[in-house]
């Protein structure tokens, strides 16, 4: 018999999410499943629909939001109780494929000192990029998703092991559960994850990648972005997980790193106004101190976590990745005004796939990786020529072809070379509406191959309709 798995879908006044969530899981390939969704005190009725449209789905009804961690954990004692044999803890705002839970199982049955196993997240929405394969952690606390921006390209080097996994896609081998323990509600959401993940080394197994195993987060749809609320929990808990886990002789020197960073980042709120941000961080560091005793103890409990067997694994430096994702098009992108556009002026209004990478050769245009758009207002006289200005840094490395399409109808297809180059194409039978414009790669050059922080083809300064020349 197949091992027994247990999903635990925790889940706060998420009742927009359940329909997919929960309907993914019903179609799971796996057939030794049992799934519990554990309701943290909604009140949008989230645990009625799911005994209505779900009934063979377990529901634990918590009379407040206990948080993220303790909320799980009741789900996790729970399926302790009844003999699983793998959990795996999924978010309300996920969807999964059906074989994700059938290539987590095969990956961790295959080797005992596996205890947990991180699959493959790629953005809802964007299902064509990655959201993370497991956490990064650096040497003053810092996490963020593995291969975070980067897209889902055959060929991809992908790690098969990282320091920890993500919690809202966790898949955990029980045994490893019961000897290093459940999530430290204290935490209450965010680096709990992490810091589970370390105890569970700290007690021998190993956290590995499984890239067939492929779930879809709807990112952020449930704490809003830089929130005072979630900039004091991450850096509390930052504090926190440093104090309890990382070594001794690391640990004067994650604080002093972790001290410098938080002052420049009070300075940067100073300068822009913005007294409560740094009240909060103020209130985090206090808050982490007031657990010190609590923290020792604690430490003193577990299994010392060796620099030879984990901290190899330590993301260098003080910084974090350089995370890039596609600008949401600008707001009446799709209305245009003028006949051209340049990708980087100040008022620009670009459609969708374009990025904005922030470096200075960066500051006169903007990049795109497999498409990007933009519209524009057509001028008078049916004659007339669309044109592009291209830049390409990647030449040398390989040649890629850009397709250029105006209203679906491609116009032409060219090979940028080193450098920038100008392009035109001759356009006829606009009509009186905006025209929009669609610009298609035919390859990505690698963020393996460039240094960039994600896989990208071209950049492009301007856009432009003029009339035909005669």
């Amino acid at each position: 018999m197949q091992p027994l798995v247990y999903v635990i879908v925790i889940n706060w006044n998420g009742k927009e999410h359940l329909h997919s969530c929960l309907g993914s899981l019903a179609r799971l390939a796996y057939p030794n499943l049992r799934t519990v969704l554990v309701d943290n005190g909604s009140s949008d009725g989230s645990a009625g629909y799911v005994r209505t449209h779900f009934p063979a789905v377990t529901v634990l009804e918590n009379r407040r939001n206990v948080g993220f961690a303790a909320g799980n954990n009741r789900g996790m004692a729970y399926a302790l109780e009844r003999g699983a044999d793998f959990i795996a803890l999924l978010n309300n705002d996920m969807e999964v494929d059906p074989g994700w839970l059938s290539a987590l199982v095969e990956a961790a049955a295959a080797d005992p000192s596996v205890g947990v196993c991180a699959p493959k997240l790629l953005y809802f929405d964007r299902r064509d990029i990655i959201q993370g394969i497991g956490v990064c952690l650096n040497r003053i606390g810092l996490a963020w998703d593995y291969l975070n921006g980067r897209y889902d390209l055959p060929g991809l080097s992908i790690a098969s092991e990282v320091i920890a996994a993500c919690g809202g896609a966790f898949f955990v081998r029980a045994a490893a559960l019961r000897a290093a323990g459940l999530f430290d509600p204290a935490y209450f959401i965010y680096l709990e994850d992490v810091e589970l993940s370390l105890r569970i080394r700290a007690h021998g197994y190993r956290i590995v990648t499984v890239p067939a195993a492929r779930a879809y987060h709807k990112a952020s749809a449930t704490m809003r972005e830089n929130s005072p609320r979630k900039n004091y929990l991450t850096l509390r808990n930052r504090i926190l997980l440093m104090l309890k886990c990382f070594p001794a002789p690391m640990l004067p020197r994650a604080l002093a790193g972790t001290l410098r960073r938080e002052w420049g980042v009070a300075q940067d709120h100073y300068w822009r106004g913005q007294p409560r941000l740094i009240a909060t961080q103020a209130h985090a560091v206090l808050a982490a101190l007031t657990r010190l005793p609590r923290l020792f103890a604690a430490r003193r409990r577990m299994p010392p976590l060796t620099h030879e067997r984990v901290w190899r694994l330590l993301s260098p430096g003080v910084k974090p990745a350089r995370i890039r994702l596609p600008l949401p098009p600008a707001e009446g992108w799709d209305r245009p005004d003028a006949p051209g556009i340049g990708l980087a002026s100040p008022g620009a209004r670009p459609g969708p796939g374009w990025y904005l990478m922030h470096d200075e050769a960066d500051r006169d245009c903007r990049r795109f990786a497999r498409t990007a758009t933009v519209a524009l207002k057509a001028p008078a006289g049916s004659a007339l020529s669309l044109r592009i200005t291209v830049g390409n840094d990647h030449y040398t490395a390989k040649p890629v072809g850009l397709r250029v399409k105006a209203n679906g109808r491609e116009l032409g297809r060219v090979v940028p070379k080193a450098g920038w180059s100008e392009h035109s194409f001759p356009l006829e039978g606009a009509g009186p509406g905006p025209v929009t414009v669609t610009l298609e790669a035919d390859d990505l050059y690698s963020a393996d191959l460039t240094g960039e922080p994600t896989d990208l083809s071209f950049k492009v300064r301007t856009i432009a309709l003029e009339a035909a020349p005669r």
